[in-house]
């Protein structure tokens, strides 16, 4: 269940592991929770992005990005 492996706001880190969200156990259980749906997901993760982007200001967008839609392709294979 994707929620052992939720963000905690305002810090974005992991409630079950402490990394930073979405860690990859939440990379994963979010992977299977879309069921691949690719453009499901991306939608959920850029409303992720922009409440991350608001909450932790001090981060560049690009890296925050990459955090929350980078790793989407790699999962996919591509």
């Amino acid at each position: 269940m994707v929620s052992d492996h939720r963000a905690m706001r305002p810090s974005w880190q992991c409630a079950s592991c402490g990394g930073p969200w979405p860690c990859h156990s939440a990379q994963l259980r979010l992977w299977a929770e879309f069921d691949g749906a690719l453009v499901s997901l991306a939608l959920y993760l850029t409303g992720a992005f922009v409440d991350a982007c608001q909450d932790l200001r001090y981060e560049s967008a690009g890296v925050l990005h990459h955090r929350f839609l980078g790793w989407i392709r790699s999962l996919k294979g591509e």
